[in-house]
């Protein structure tokens, strides 16, 4: 259900990018919510409202998120405006794209975000390491050096 926090969670901010099964996730989830509002046996425009009103701001944001995280233009989004569906397919294949694997200039990887650690010092023998309760150079516990 990581892929409704997604949609419905971060439905207000453009900022940040969005992983592909998250976008996925939400993209079926959201075509079988109108789907199944399309298979009712009455007239379902008021139901189709609803579903543009609740649905309508998330999917332009994890879309211009799915964009950002494969370091493309959020304003290709207009590409849906292209008549014929061309420029939905030229989206499809878009957000198809792999990520990028590092930092890009929207935000860090959402797929692999970055590890906090913390570097120690050693006093003992002066070098940084990344090891929490022992210098793996000079084997001197860490709280034991002051």
């Amino acid at each position: 259900m990581k892929f409704l926090k997604e949609g419905f969670g971060r439905m207000f901010e453009f900022h940040g990018r969005t992983r592909r099964s998250n976008f996925w996730q939400f993209m079926a989830f959201a075509g079988l919510v109108y789907g199944s509002i399309l298979l009712l046996p009455f007239d379902s425009s008021f139901l189709q409202i609803i579903f543009v009103l609740i649905f309508g701001l998330p999917l332009i944001t994890i879309q211009v998120r799915r964009l950002k995280d494969s370091s493309k233009s959020p304003f290709l989004i207009l590409l849906h405006l292209i008549p014929f569906g061309i420029g939905s397919i030229i989206l499809l294949i878009m957000y198809c794209i792999d990520g990028d694997y590092d930092e890009n200039k929207y935000g860090v990887d959402p797929k692999f975000p970055p590890v906090e650690t913390k570097k120690k010092y050693c006093y003992a023998c002066g070098k940084i390491s990344m090891e929490p309760k022992k210098c793996p150079h000079c084997g001197t516990n860490y709280s034991e050096v002051k």
